[in-house]
């Protein structure tokens, strides 16, 4: 693909509202907000972890390079269906009450549930990234 950089000015307003998402569930009690924290700290450590040359898929982008984007959500999207067949079979299992459509159900999961999968990969690369930065110098020879 052709490459793609984000502007300044995205990667700061990404932050930003990572950074109102991250918080406002905590500060605001309700079921509708849910969403964000499915989304808030890929929006809130992404760029950060770009813009300090950490491992990223908008690093990988902007080499103009999509596959480890696309197999981030793919590899969400996957664990995501297996967890929930796992989970339906399970004798002790999650069960889940969402106010929208929470009646329209693939297993135990609301389908509406199941687009929190794919964002939840990007989070939890962007997370281990971060942390992993925040923790120490990074491994030169570390192919992540």
């Amino acid at each position: 693909m052709r490459p793609w950089r984000p502007p300044p000015e995205l990667l700061t307003a990404a932050i930003v509202v990572g950074a109102v998402a991250v918080v406002l569930p905590l500060v605001v009690v309700s079921a509708w907000l849910v969403p964000l924290v499915w989304t808030g700290f890929v929006l809130l450590l992404e760029p950060i972890n770009y813009r300090r040359g950490r491992p990223s898929w908008l690093g990988a982008l902007a080499r103009g390079d999509a596959s480890l984007l696309v197999a981030l959500l793919a590899a969400g999207a996957v664990c995501g269906g297996l967890w929930e067949f796992w989970n339906y079979w399970a004798l002790t299992r999650w069960t889940y009450t969402v106010p929208y459509l929470g009646d329209v159900k693939l297993f135990e999961m609301p389908v509406l549930g199941y687009l929190g999968f794919p964002p939840f990969a990007l989070e939890c690369y962007a997370m281990y990234h971060w942390l992993r930065g925040a923790l120490g110098p990074a491994d030169p020879d570390a192919v992540l």
